[in-house]
């Protein structure tokens, strides 16, 4: 079986804790047509009323200045690596238990 190892270029950005904050910054990304296949989203507990938004891909000038007016930068953290290959029962414990095995530690999955 083989996989496909890719790390995957992430945008973020400060968003308003509230309905509708995320919305908002991603109508811009939809009206550059940009098709994200990962968003992710977490409160700052130490800034209440706030949140940072986690976009990706964002490619080709159209989204990159789409992504910036909506106060996104590009980020290295949290590193995000897509891992493709042949689905299989139990194939996520058999692709984290060889991570582990090798000394690796991720955050979140």
């Amino acid at each position: 079986m083989g996989f496909k190892l890719d790390r995957v270029h992430v945008w973020s950005g400060e968003v308003a804790d509230q309905a509708g904050g995320v919305a908002a910054k991603l109508a811009l990304l939809a009206q550059a047509n940009t098709n994200l296949e990962y968003i992710y989203t977490r409160r700052q507990p130490d800034k209440p009323g706030s949140g940072v938004l986690y976009v990706a891909p964002v490619t080709g000038p159209l989204q990159v200045r789409a992504a910036r007016s909506a106060g996104l930068t590009e980020t290295d953290n949290p590193v995000v690596l897509r891992v493709e290959g042949d689905n299989q029962a139990g194939l996520g414990h058999r692709v984290t238990q060889q991570w582990a095995l090798a000394g690796l530690s991720f955050q979140s999955m």
